[in-house]
């Protein structure tokens, strides 16, 4: 570990093998554009009591668990459920640890079914027929729109 902490000092990014590991709390996001290395990785977080930061590359290489917590608030922030399948994560959380979710289960919202293809083309092309057209293209066109409309009993 004194290798790991040494390099850290350094403020220098390290390529050293990982020899264990320890628990950190990632809180922010770093910047490339960053003049310290040590801030130029996707999370920053904080390590032997100092400011630095970790890759996508490294998370996805050497991260083996990771905790989030999410506050009874979050549950009732709009922002927050825009960006979160509460369904899946209540799901998820049940298939993780064989409890129930902890909070209100989401209510799935139905989904209505599919326009059919011709519904489709109707709400578009119905409008676009009704009115008055001049050029011989779009009079042709309109013809055949409103022969189709007759025919699917629009």
């Amino acid at each position: 570990m004194s290798s790991q902490r040494n390099q850290l000092t350094s403020k220098e990014p390290h390529p050293s093998p990982i020899a264990g590991g320890h628990s950190v709390l990632v809180g922010g996001y770093g910047s490339p554009a960053l003049p310290s290395p040590a801030l130029g990785g996707d999370e920053k977080f904080i390590t032997w009591a100092q400011e630095t930061s970790f890759t996508d590359r490294f998370w996805a290489m050497e991260m083996e668990e990771c905790w989030a917590v999410i506050w009874p608030e979050h549950l009732g922030s709009k922002e927050f459920l825009a960006g979160v399948d509460l369904a899946a994560f209540a799901a998820d959380y049940t298939a993780i640890t064989g409890k129930p979710f902890p909070a209100p289960a989401p209510v799935p919202v139905p989904v209505p079914p599919p326009a059919s293809a011709d519904d489709a083309l109707e709400a578009v092309a119905g409008p676009w027929a009704a009115k008055s057209r001049t050029r011989p293209d779009l009079i042709t066109l309109q013809a055949a729109i409103r022969a189709w409309e007759t025919a699917k009993g629009y």
